[in-house]
């Protein structure tokens, strides 16, 4: 159940000024609360209401988590899967020095 006037006062700011309120980073907000607010609502937040975007992020991150089948590498780890080759491959490479690009 939502509190109707908690509701009102989150309608009256925008998703934008709760997010910068609430400290989020904005690289999160670039990357990916906005392209989801576009996506689902055809709005940036700046031109959406706190309330409206908080019910469209629960609709899709709580009320429907276990639509999402995400798996997560256990082992070996992402480190030891992705990063360390790529590591390897560029410290490989015979790359000219810096500002001789």
């Amino acid at each position: 159940t939502r509190d109707e006037e908690a509701f009102r006062a989150y309608d009256r700011m925008t998703a934008h000024e709760l997010f910068l309120r609430m400290g989020i980073s904005e690289r999160f907000v670039r990357d990916f609360l906005k392209p989801t607010l576009l996506i689902g609502l055809f709005k940036p937040p700046e031109e959406l209401s706190a309330a409206v975007a908080m019910e469209l992020l629960y609709f899709y991150a709580l009320a429907h988590q276990t639509s999402f089948d995400v798996r997560w590498i256990r082992y070996p780890s992402i480190s030891e899967l992705l990063i360390a080759p790529l590591a390897r491959s560029l410290l490989a490479k015979t790359l000219p020095p810096a500002g001789e690009a």
